[in-house]
């Protein structure tokens, strides 16, 4: 566990200490309040799931909220046409975000599904980016901007976050409510929809 927490710890001081100047700062709560979407954090001090479920979820959640952040991060190099400046850098956060699953198993077969849904999600936001920044095609480029959620990709990643809350939802029909909060607002966060 203490390996766990000191990865945390280390991810997010790279992950703060990655973004360029452009979006330098960019905290968890402001992309939350760019978005505008309620911020809800899951607390396991509250939680009456196991202790080993609680901390899991606890690290899920951690993932989410940081791989949010670098999607908005990014969203804003995109809008403001300079991708080419933080792709390169998104992608290495996103993969130490995903391999950070390798330091905590899930505890049973739904958290299993759960992470994957979730880890699949991430990885068609990225896939998304890297056809945006592909295109050269003005219209195309200006028109994913508008509405990212019209992109296939996107779509299917919005599929998969929300199988991950139904999961959950049915795996803990009675965790308090402000932890079944919780559970929809990192989600939802995370979905481009």
């Amino acid at each position: 566990m203490r390996k766990i927490l000191i990865y945390m710890a280390v991810m997010n001081m790279a992950v703060f200490a990655a973004v360029p100047t452009f979006a330098a700062g960019m905290t968890v709560e402001q992309a939350y309040k760019l978005q505008k979407h309620q911020q809800t954090t899951f607390d396991k001090s509250v939680s009456t799931l196991s202790e080993e479920d609680a901390k899991y979820l606890d690290h899920l959640f951690f993932v989410t909220d940081m791989a949010f952040r670098e999607r908005m991060t990014m969203l804003a190099y995109f809008r403001a046409h300079k991708a080419d400046k933080y792709i390169e850098k998104y992608n290495e956060q996103i993969s130490a975000l995903l391999g950070s699953f390798d330091m905590i198993k899930a505890p049973n077969k739904t958290l299993a599904l759960v992470e994957d849904e979730v880890k699949n999600a991430i990885k068609e936001q990225r896939a998304f980016f890297y056809e945006w920044h592909a295109t050269r095609d003005v219209k195309y480029y200006n028109a994913l901007s508008k509405n990212p959620g019209a992109n296939q990709r996107v779509q299917s990643a919005h599929r998969k976050l929300i199988n991950a809350y139904g999961l959950l939802k049915k795996q803990y029909p009675r965790e308090v409510a402000h932890n079944q909060q919780a559970f929809y607002d990192h989600l939802c966060a995370l979905d481009f929809i």
